[in-house]
């Protein structure tokens, strides 16, 4: 064996090792920085509630409870019910089922 071989190699394994660890430690923290970058994110990226196709709905649908609404014919014959639906240009030919047909009739939401 020539001399000094085995210092060399000694020495050589030992600056690999470094190198590796020091490479590892740079992935380790490459890696921490891009996931601490994602968890972070949703806080810096401004959210606009009102943009939110369901936030909107949501006021919509609110809006429509809260506003107070009437019926525009307000009776129980059915008869009547068919002619305001025909003369306002709504489906007034409907046939109803046996059980309906005997259900007592509360009047007609505008059409």
């Amino acid at each position: 064996m020539p001399a000094g071989l085995k210092e060399q190699i000694i020495s050589e394994q030992a600056a690999q090792r470094r190198s590796l660890n020091r490479q590892s430690r740079l992935l380790l923290a490459a890696t921490a920085a891009v996931a601490l970058l994602v968890i972070l994110a949703p806080f810096w990226i401004p959210h606009h509630p009102k943009d939110d196709a369901l936030v909107i709905y949501q006021n919509q649908m609110v809006n429509v409870a809260l506003r107070g609404y009437g019926m525009d014919l307000l009776t129980n014959n059915p008869v009547e019910i068919r002619s305001y639906l025909a003369k306002n240009h709504a489906p007034s030919d409907y046939v109803l089922p046996a059980a309906l047909e005997k259900a007592a009739v509360a009047g007609v939401v505008g059409t």
